[in-house]
């Protein structure tokens, strides 16, 4: 099968944004560069980035099925920044198509979570310890948090108030569902848990 690119403006595009993600996040899965386009065939975003990786801008690892900057190391490879991405990938879908999504299957009444992800996600870059991606929509502050298992405290201190001013809505990536109660921090919308293969397990505030 022939894949077309529209214009030359739309291949412009789409590489910049796999460029400007890759460069930032510095190694995510192939499948979440796919997704990273809800609004394209798939066959489309694989077309562009076989391209670039034939003109070596970008590297890919069969054996972790990751896509990196080319330059970057397999040493990159952040088990809790790719967790933090699904997640930040399962709320654009939410966004732009509510109810195609884990988020809207999990907690169909986004009440029960305080959580409202109509808008757009309009900017999303990788953080510091212990938020792992930060992004705005509605011009509101959202940040990803991943806890591993027993470094609850950490968490709970790094995120203890330091500015009442700087708010945030928090989504917070847990290993097992037992961690959620031991996690205190202000301003927490939910909690989740995201398996390898991009599974989306969402818990609600009771």
């Amino acid at each position: 099968m022939i894949i077309i690119i529209k214009t030359q403006e739309d291949l412009y595009r789409e590489t910049s944004e796999i460029i400007r993600v890759l460069s930032e996040y510095r190694c995510l899965k192939y499948r979440q560069v796919i997704r990273l386009f809800p609004n394209k065939p798939a066959p489309v975003i694989r077309s562009i980035i076989s391209r670039m990786i034939k003109q070596k801008r970008i590297v890919y690892d069969g054996d972790s099925e990751t896509l990196r900057y080319f330059g970057e190391t397999k040493q990159d490879y952040d088990r809790s920044l790719i967790a933090a991405f699904w997640v930040l990938l399962d709320i654009i879908n939410f966004a732009q198509f509510r109810g195609n999504s884990a988020m809207a299957q999990e907690l169909p009444n986004t009440e029960q979570a305080e959580v409202d992800f109509i808008n757009r996600v309009d900017y999303h870059s990788p953080s510091e310890y212990p938020v792992r991606i930060a992004f705005f929509m509605n011009n509101d502050l959202y940040e990803i948090i991943c806890v591993e298992y027993d470094k609850e405290n950490i968490v709970n201190y790094a995120l203890s108030p330091k500015n009442p001013k700087q708010k945030s809505n928090k989504i917070i990536v847990v290993d097992y569902e037992e961690q959620i109660p031991k996690i205190k921090a202000e301003d927490i919308i939910c909690f989740c848990i995201a398996g390898d293969n991009g599974d989306i397990a969402y818990y609600d505030m009771k």
